[in-house]
């Protein structure tokens, strides 16, 4: 349900969560800020720091960056215009 002041009630009935008076935007020095985005944010920046981790586990590069991956396909195109 929202009220007035655009706070709602969420609920994971099934979890047994309920969250009341959950506010959909905040504002920060004036700019309002949407909730979701946040919570967005929160899921792509863990997203990031997991799959860092795991390269770090799988002994990968947890750095991959375009420079690296553009070294590696130079390093391979040269060795296939020397053969031909």
């Amino acid at each position: 349900m929202q009220d007035i002041m655009g706070n709602m009630d969420i609920a994971f009935p099934n979890l047994g969560i309920y969250l009341k008076n959950v506010p959909k935007t905040f504002t920060v020095f004036g700019f309002p800020i949407a909730l979701y985005g946040v919570i967005i944010a929160i899921g792509v920046l863990a997203g990031v720091l997991l799959a860092a981790k795991v390269a770090k586990l799988e002994k990968l590069d947890p750095d991959l960056d375009r420079k690296s991956t553009d070294r590696k396909s130079t390093r391979l195109n040269s060795s296939h215009n020397s053969e031909s």
